[in-house]
């Protein structure tokens, strides 16, 4: 008798954001090393790409644990959208980009080239299979309701296929029904209802000799753990113990083979559908059609009448259209230089980051009950523009040229400030006189910026403000307070896309001034060096930040005149820097090393070979101090002064951001 295969499907998936580190806290390191403690069973895994760029920065143990599992042969992994946009949703283009990068970032970090493809939401276009197959896919998965919509009568377990011209796609059919019944056996422990389940249908597949069976139990990982935390309904050492019983009672049943999907798509005996009706999944409609529901959207018929008539979708299509035409163009022009050429290649990795700045900020477009008004997670793709700017620049970049420009780089409706000078090109915003952008042309390497961190529900602003710091218990995560799990997340600080030159100002007992939102003038100098010296002119105070431009980078001269007189003068300047970016966010916080001391920090990416120095000098009466920290896909480096005034004699100070 053949046995039955059941396949057992997690996905893994969140945003490159905090909650990342709580979701892999309580769900997603107890998960796999569960599975790990099974090794006759094979599990299928997905892990979105922007959940893995922040397990990379902050989840070690993990990943470990991950590979591990592929090492044995145990875990099979799936490739997928990068950002998980529902495909149907998005433009053509944007599509093989997310396909593309998720699927180098697989290899990159995990090792692997998968044949198994997770299709976000399971909506269903015949079209979609020409794309899943030019990606380099053997097999995916789609819910039974399509099959029978195309007339098919054959048992719901059924391996099916479906035909692009002459290549055949593997279709394992995505059985809802298992979700109820498995969800069932882990909320109480009897895996006696899902073995009768599963033994029907083995009963069945041995009364078809011409067709092979699968079970498909699709699931995300967080509804054993996670969403149980979050909801209170069962403690997390009951969820897992359970867990455990019933993949204890599966891997004891001769007549089942848990795993091996890959290995069953290339020798299993096919239905074959060569054109299927379009499809959309169950729990969606599910959502749509009752006020009850969460993440309901009302007023649409189905799927494809939300996708088409959303007022924020139709938006945001748009902007993602506008920034993907101008990555479309510049990839033209890529296309005619040889790839090969190493002079090519920093605006080729520059436009490569650019495009993954975009994918990155479709997270989930296109899934209904997603997004508040002008979210940060979708609106912030115009932030490849800024990148985008760069790779052009590296493309044409000539000798020790110097550029001095105002252009609104990165799509948010402001002009910048930016300053190009050999090797390097920044972007500074009159706003704050701060520094948003750095990028080595000469490498190919973004230095200052951090675009592809945030938060959930984090409303929009434009790219020259402030982020402020957000507290995990009381900013990102606030319905999680004050559980003993994750009390230290609760406490913690985090920072992103806090860019450089961010000044506090502090007279005598006062609290610290701000000084990211208020207007500085900038004026350019060009005698023996290029300057651009930001001046904010107030009635109580006068700050003024002179650049001076450098073949290897900036230094900036403070000089505080006239304050007033009123004890210790206090001065805080923050910078986060990202030596690297792109190989950050798929190599992690472990190939960053620190050096510091009093008055300087180095932080190099011992990967990429790229490393940004920052110093400080202070030319008054008083004390300075560097200080350095870990952010989120960045570092901090600040640097701390405390002055005492002298006959109101000016404060001045120096800070220097070198890169080698």
């Amino acid at each position: 008798m053949r046995q039955l295969n059941l396949g057992l499907v997690y996905h893994f998936n969140q945003n490159t954001v905090p909650n990342a580190f709580v979701a892999d806290r309580v769900c997603y390191r107890r998960l796999l090393e569960i599975f790990l403690a099974h090794p006759q069973i094979g599990f299928t895994i997905h892990f979105s790409g922007t959940l893995l760029a922040a397990l990379q920065w902050e989840g070690k143990e993990t990943i470990d644990l991950l590979r591990e599992g592929i090492a044995r042969g145990q875990f099979e992994i799936l490739g997928s959208a990068y950002a998980q946009n529902i495909l149907l949703a998005a433009d053509p283009w944007d599509n093989v980009q997310q396909l593309r990068h998720h699927r180098q970032q697989l290899k990159d970090i995990l090792g692997v080239e998968p044949r198994g493809f997770w299709n976000p939401e399971r909506c269903w276009r015949q079209e979609l299979a020409e794309l899943i197959l030019d990606a380099g896919y053997e097999y995916t998965f789609l819910e039974t309701n399509v099959f029978r919509r195309a007339g098919d009568e054959n048992h719901q377990a059924v391996v099916r296929a479906t035909k692009h011209q002459d290549r055949q796609l593997v279709l394992f059919p995505d059985d809802t029904n298992v979700l109820t019944v498995f969800g069932k056996a882990v909320r109480s422990g009897s895996a006696d209802e899902l073995v009768e389940y599963l033994y029907n249908i083995w009963l069945a597949q041995n009364q078809s000799s011409e067709h092979d069976f699968a079970v498909i139990y699709a699931q995300d990982a967080e509804a054993t753990g996670l969403w149980q935390f979050e909801g209170g309904s069962q403690t997390l050492d009951d969820v897992y113990a359970k867990l455990e019983a019933v993949l204890t009672k599966l891997e004891n049943l001769p007549w089942l083979k848990v795993g091996g999907l890959g290995e069953l798509a290339r020798s299993a005996r096919l239905v074959t559908i060569p054109q299927l009706p379009q499809g959309q999944a169950n729990w969606m409609m599910d959502s749509l059609r009752s006020q009850g529901l969460p993440w309901g959207e009302k007023g649409y018929k189905d799927w494809f009448d939300y996708a088409a008539h959303a007022a924020k979708n139709i938006e945001t299509r748009e902007l993602y259209y506008q920034v993907g035409k101008e990555l479309r163009r510049h990839e033209q022009v890529l296309s005619a230089y040889d790839d090969n050429a190493p002079e090519h290649a920093p605006s080729k990795r520059l436009y490569d980051l650019a495009v993954r700045t975009l994918v990155a900020h479709q997270y989930e477009f296109g899934c209904i009950g997603i997004a508040v008004d002008k979210e940060a997670q979708w609106q912030l793709a115009r932030t490849a523009l800024a990148v985008l700017w760069a790779s052009e620049l590296a493309l044409r970049r000539s000798g020790g040229a110097c550029e001095v420009a105002e252009l609104d780089v990165n799509g948010d409706g402001v002009k910048e400030l930016t300053v190009v000078d050999g090797a390097n090109a920044y972007v500074f915003s009159p706003k704050g006189g701060r520094l948003l952008y750095w990028f080595n042309l000469e490498q190919g390497w973004q230095l200052v910026g951090n675009q592809n961190a945030l938060c959930y529900l984090e409303p929009y602003r434009d790219d020259h403000s402030y982020v402020p710091d957000l507290i995990g218990g009381r900013d990102v995560f606030p319905q999680l307070n004050g559980k003993p799990e994750i009390e230290d997340l609760c406490q913690r600080r985090f920072v992103m896309r806090r860019r450089c030159l961010n000044e506090t100002i502090a007279f005598g007992d006062s609290e610290p001034i701000r000084l990211w939102d208020f207007p500085f003038q900038a004026v350019c100098s060009a005698d023996d060096e290029l300057t651009v010296t930001f001046t904010y002119a107030g009635s109580f105070f006068t700050l003024e930040k002179a650049v001076a431009f450098a073949a290897d980078g900036l230094r900036i001269h403070y000089k505080l005149h006239p304050y007033p007189s009123v004890g210790e003068v206090r001065v805080r300047v923050e910078n986060e820097l990202t030596p690297d970016y792109f190989s950050l966010m798929d190599r992690g916080r472990e190939v960053v090393d620190v050096q510091a001391s009093q008055l300087t920090a180095v932080i190099a990416n011992r990967v990429a070979g790229c490393q940004v120095r920052i110093a400080a000098e202070l030319h008054s009466v008083g004390e300075i101090t560097c200080t350095n920290e870990s952010g989120f896909l960045a570092w901090l480096c600040g640097a701390e002064i405390a002055a005492a005034p002298q006959s109101e004699q000016p404060i001045e100070w120096t800070l220097d951001l070198r890169v080698k």
